[in-house]
């Protein structure tokens, strides 16, 4: 009992007390789908046994999902590997709208050092790396620290010179964050340290017959694609070649990696599932289109595998229990080749010849959530790693896209060919050169 001497009123306080563990189920659902991703799922899940066993069950996360999102993805929960996973990307989805309405929240800024077209871009595992390949032959090297921390101007670059080709392809193994591996149309590839002072490369690998078109590091072996229409897995422990597979009938041009399959993609219309425990072809996808690029939607929390290719369409393969069967072909792009795909922010990346870099979502629906102009001409790579976001580019000159998310504000900034991408601080146009 409370007394309060000042007016004489006495207040009694009932001993039933009601807690939110009292609530009916689905009141007490629809109270959470209130909660933001990272407090539901990191936070509240911890507070008690109760919501540990609640929120960890599948059929809630699912019915959360539902509820806090007014989305067609129900009709794709056969494809969804984590409704946990998917949750956070629909979240990161939604603050795309704020850019549509706000378009001031966003920053570009201008990558410039090449002077010839830029094919490959990579951000290193530090996040605030970024290398960019040209067909003049080079490997930039930008610190983005000071654009990521305080949205500044990226003063300079280092160079990486000694390929005799254009530089097709970059990327690094997580496990040596410091060494990058770019390959080359000379067909050799080429490690550097970018801690070392010496800006020249501390390894050179010429195993190929012909131009290297693409390449992935993981597990520490490096996964390739050659213009001879292979595919080879190298050790650079051994020094030896421990896969070679020719099972296409033209050049290979893009690969990716997965726990149990090496994926292909090549000019002759077709995907190629190598096995890597059975050491053998598992399967051929038949296209109606030479293909260009591939992204897979696993890490967004889909059992996609994503193909883009001449034609404009995106391709949707099923990988759930290693089906790879077809889904859906949509057409993004009209009288334009489909170049890139990679996964940003939770939406897809799709890049094209006429410039324009396009954000879809990344469900089947593939609905258009925001788009800019990024190049003057194709956009030829791009490449994504935590809140960043980069691309590369024609005409000549360094174009990179760089972008940051924090929380639900974006920021952006703008230079003339190529915008690096801060999605929280004022967009400024600048000047042509």
């Amino acid at each position: 009992m409370f007394s309060d001497t000042t007016n004489a009123k006495v207040v009694k306080l009932s001993t039933d007390s009601i807690f939110i563990l009292d609530f009916p189920l689905e009141v007490l659902l629809k109270i959470l789908s209130f909660v933001d991703a990272k407090c539901l799922y990191e936070v509240v899940i911890l507070t008690c046994k109760f919501f540990k066993k609640l929120i960890n069950c599948v059929d809630i996360q699912k019915t959360i999902f539902s509820i806090k999102y007014d989305e067609n993805v129900i009709s794709d929960a056969l494809y969804v590997n984590s409704w946990r996973t998917l949750c956070f990307t629909y979240e990161k989805v939604n603050n795309w709208k704020k850019i549509n309405k706000d378009e001031s929240k966003l920053k570009k800024l201008k990558l410039s050092g090449h002077y010839a077209p830029v094919d490959a871009v990579h951000i290193m595992p530090c996040g605030t790396i970024c290398v960019s390949g040209s067909r003049d032959r080079t490997a930039l090297v930008w610190n983005l620290r000071d654009f990521i921390e305080e949205g500044a101007e990226v003063p300079s670059c280092s160079i990486l010179q000694g390929h005799k080709g254009w530089v097709w392809a970059i990327d690094s193994d997580k496990n040596y964050p410091n060494q990058v591996i770019t390959c080359s149309w000379d067909k050799s590839l080429k490690v550097w340290d970018l801690n070392s002072d010496n800006k020249e490369s501390f390894a050179t690998y010429e195993y190929h017959p012909a131009a290297v078109l693409d390449i992935k590091c993981h597990d520490n072996v490096y996964t390739t694609s050659c213009f001879d229409k292979s595919i080879r897995v190298f050790d650079p422990r051994s020094n030896s070649i421990v896969l070679h597979s020719m099972h296409h009938r033209r050049p290979v041009v893009c690969v990716d990696v997965t726990d149990k399959y090496i994926i292909s993609g090549s000019e002759d219309q077709t995907i190629g599932i190598y096995d890597v425990r059975a050491g053998k072809l598992l399967r051929k996808l038949n296209l109606d289109t030479p293909v260009l690029c591939m992204n897979t939607g696993v890490e967004q929390g889909f059992n996609y595998l994503r193909v883009g290719g001449k034609c404009g369409s995106l391709i949707v393969f099923d990988i759930t229990d290693d089906r790879f069967t077809l889904l859906d072909s949509t057409e993004l792009w009209e009288h334009y080749k489909l170049t890139t795909l990679c996964n940003f922010s939770g939406c897809i990346i799709a890049g094209s010849q006429n410039g324009f870099v396009r954000c879809y979502k990344p469900d089947r629906s593939s609905t258009l959530i925001h788009k800019f102009q990024a190049h003057f001409g194709e956009v030829s790579a791009s490449y994504s790693l935590n809140n960043l976001l980069v691309t590369g580019g024609a005409p000549i000159s360094s174009y990179g896209l760089v972008a940051e998310h924090r929380g639900s504000a974006f920021n952006h900034s703008h230079k003339k060919y190529s915008y690096d991408y801060d999605l929280t601080r004022k967009f400024t146009p600048h000047s042509l050169p």
